[in-house]
Formats: C-alpha cells, structure tokens, sequence
C-alpha cells in the first residue's frame, strides 16, 4: 500500500486534529500525518505512533537556506508586494518585516522538497498559509477555519495571503453555515463551491468521565473544596480560558457584591491558558474588582479529565460572551450537563439551536443580571445527551473528513 503523505499545518491542538486524524486512520491504514507544531495544552503524555510523527519546520534556517530566499525575495514581485503592504499598514521594523518573509519562502520550500500529498492548514492567517500559496497543483490543499480566525478583523497583509490561499486550497471547510457566510462576505462568493461545513470529532472521553462522575457525591463534594466553596455558592463560570477576549472584565463589571451574596453564585474563571501574561491579566481583574474579589476563583492549573469532568457537572451557569467563537468544546460539555448557558447573540451558535440544543442570548452586557437570574430561576433543559452523541461524535462527523480526504494521484 503506497503511503499518503499529510502535512498538518497550522494550529495543532491535540484535541481537535488528533481524533479526526486517528479516525481517518482507521479508515485508511495509507494515511501518515506530519504535525507540524503539536501543541497538547498541558499533558506530557501523548507521543507519536506509528501514522502520525511530530515535526517542526518553523526553526533552525540554515545560511544556505537565507541565502537562497533573500536572493529569490529581491527577484519576486509578489515577495516585495507582501513586504511594502505590511511596512505600510502596521509600520515598525522593515528588517523585520523582511525576516518574516524569507522565513515564509524558507519554509514554503521545506514543505515543497517533502512532497506532501495532502497539506491540511488549521487557523487560517497570513502567517499560517503564507508558505502554502504555491504548494504544486498535484498537493491537495485542504484550508480549515476554527473561527477567531475568520471572526476577528485581520491585517491587510494577511487578507492579502489568505485570499492567494483561498484561490489555491482544493476544499475548504468551516463549522457552520454562518461561519461559511462570513467568508464569502468578507472575501467574495467566488469561493462558494470549495466550502464545506463540518465539524471537528469530539473526545467522547470527557462524556463518559461526566456520566460516571455525576453519581460520585463524594468527588463532586471535593472538587467544590477546591474551588473554595463552602456555602453551597452556586457556580457559575466565565469564558473557557484566559485569553482577554473571552471579555472577563466587561462581563465582571455587571456585578456587585450586593448581587452576588443574594444568589449565592461563585465566579469561577478558568485560566489555565490562553494568555502568557495570565497573572498580569489576572492581577488587572482583581484590581478592577475590589469588591468581589473573594467571590472569584481562578482555575489556573490545567484540570484532569475527571476535575473537567466535576466542573461541568457543578457548574450551574456558563457565560460564554468572547469576541468569537466557533463551537467551543466548552459549551457541548456544559449543553451536555444540562447546564444553562448564556452567550453572545454575535457568536454563530445557530447549529445548537436547530439541533434543538437551546441557551439564553444576550445582545448587551448591561442586560447580564436580569438575563443571570433568568438562567438560574430556569428549569432543567433535559436531556441533551443524545443530541449531542448523534450529530458531534466520531460516527457522524468522520464521512465529512473521510471524502474530503480523498486522494489520487
């Protein structure tokens, strides 16, 4: 059996790419995956096998490699176009801006030299396509937006790179069908036919932990210790890491001491990543929030599956109100407790609801308590396992990778 040769590049985050990967292989014994970056958040565990390997490149540029890519930048239009248009809108460095772009023909040529059949980018920006826009026709190019990406305005430089990308990807895939509508808003409908919508494979580990801890008092009792629960506060958490776009502070502000000692809530914020200055980040929160600072609870050190597991199954509010979102795995774990969630009405959630997975939408933060005491009077939602199972896990998302993982020479 001839090996098909992927590149996964991009954003490589164990547990998104590696359960479609694993299932791809299941399908297909031919498939080896080269992760470029492999990023696993936390746990030190999870090693290569025999389809996948770890590689990077992205460091370690050899004098010969500089040298041909200084030499074939000054001879390129399309270089020298890339290196005005971002001196020009974001300023700073012209050294620097002209390091970043030998690197992207350095690595463009790294990945050429491989012979990839497939390459599969994750997070499309400028500088995670960059060095794929003229991959040869025979590599299929497959482009994935996870959402931030798509959602939050990007430099002209990048538009620039992620539109040469969009011409050459092969597919390109998103999670929903408003995240499709931004694309073609944002970079025309001429790319309408290589879109398809379809989901990343969830972890059924986390469900199976939270059905089996959910009868467990004695576990669910000592994880609300560690949380600094003593009065039976009721948990209702903010955001899913410390990234300061998750709008901790803005949504903070809506409370006061007043309000949160009459319902007895315990503002739970996990930090476990996100942001490399989460202490400063952290510190800004507290200082900003003098009053209700012992009502707040920072998870700063990344949680067991079985501490996940006893937050979801705890929590009973989820306030989930970022600049931007895809489909958290955070809010399918919360819909999976029966947990009630507020979010943004600008997040694309839209799937949830006509999958009849239903939360409370909020159009403005001021609006936050009214919509909080709505959540926490509201009844169970009911059983949601189902629903969750039978459109999210491995059975019915992996036909969509597997076609589009077709590949002849």
């Amino acid at each position: 059996m001839k090996k098909i040769k992927v590149l996964s590049y991009g954003l490589n985050q164990a547990n998104f790419i590696l359960p479609i990967y694993n299932a791809l292989y299941e399908h297909n014994k031919a498939l080896h995956f080269d992760i470029n970056n492999f990023t696993d958040h936390g746990k030190k565990d999870i090693e290569p096998s025999n389809h996948w390997s770890k590689v990077n490149l992205d460091i370690s540029f050899s004098l010969k490699e500089k040298v041909r890519a200084i030499l074939y930048c000054f001879s390129n239009i399309f270089s020298i176009r890339i290196i005005l248009n971002r001196y020009s809108h974001i300023g700073g460095d012209i050294i620097q801006v002209f390091i970043s772009e030998i690197a992207r023909l350095i690595i463009s040529q790294r990945i050429k030299k491989r012979k990839y059949n497939i390459v599969h980018t994750h997070f499309v920006i400028g500088g995670k396509v960059g060095p794929l826009i003229d991959l040869p026709l025979e590599t299929k190019l497959i482009l994935t937006f996870w959402g931030s990406d798509l959602l939050r305005s990007g430099l002209q430089n990048d538009i620039l790179l992620i539109r040469k990308a969009l011409d050459r990807a092969d597919v390109i895939t998103v999670q929903n069908r408003e995240m499709k509508e931004h694309i073609l808003v944002k970079y025309g409908r001429g790319y309408e036919a290589k879109i398809k919508e379809g989901l990343f494979i969830i972890d059924p580990v986390i469900f199976k932990t939270i059905d089996k801890i959910t009868h467990i008092k004695g576990k669910l009792d000592n994880f609300k210790k560690t949380l600094g629960i003593t009065n039976g506060e009721k948990i209702v958490v903010i955001g899913h890491n410390a990234n300061e776009n998750n709008n901790h502070l803005k949504i903070l502000e809506q409370f006061d001491i007043q309000y949160i000692l009459r319902q007895n809530i315990k503002l739970v914020l996990p930090f476990t990543y996100g942001n490399p200055n989460k202490t400063e980040y952290k510190n800004k929160i507290l200082i900003a929030n003098p009053k209700i600072a012992n009502q707040i609870h920072f998870i700063e050190n990344f949680l067991s599956t079985e501490e996940l597991g006893c937050l979801r199954v705890l929590t009973s509010v989820f306030i989930q109100m970022p600049i931007s979102d895809a489909m958290s795995a955070a809010v399918l774990e919360s819909f999976y407790t029966s947990t009630k969630i507020i979010a943004g009405c600008w997040l694309p959630y839209g799937k949830f609801r006509r999958l009849g997975l239903n939360y409370i939408e909020i159009d403005h933060f001021e609006l936050l308590k009214d919509k909080l005491d709505l959540a926490l009077k509201s009844t169970d939602i009911g059983p949601v396992g189902e629903i969750i199972k039978n459109n999210f896990f491995k059975d019915a998302v992996i036909p969509f990778w597997i076609k589009n993982y077709e590949y002849s020479e």
